[in-house]
């Protein structure tokens, strides 16, 4: 993400929408993969969901496991 929070919505606006063009040809046999690290992930999550990866792989090692507050709030658990 940009470092200024004012440039994160044009900056998700494009990324979305790249990642998708990105897979949208991958065959069904074939899995996408994402990874993120070290943020605040409550803010985008949404969006991280709306990439519709099939695996999401999310460092938080430093968190003290508070992104898993998060996910509970998702709908994962």
């Amino acid at each position: 993400l940009p470092l200024r929070k004012a440039d994160w919505d044009a900056y998700l606006s494009w990324a979305l929408p790249s990642f998708k063009l990105a897979t949208a040809g991958v065959s069904d046999a074939l899995q996408t993969h994402s990874h993120f690290c070290y943020s605040d992930f409550g803010d985008i999550f949404p969006t991280i969901q709306a990439l519709d990866a099939d695996v999401i792989s999310i460092e938080f090692s430093k968190s003290d496991a508070k992104l898993l507050n998060t996910f509970k709030q998702y709908g994962y658990s």
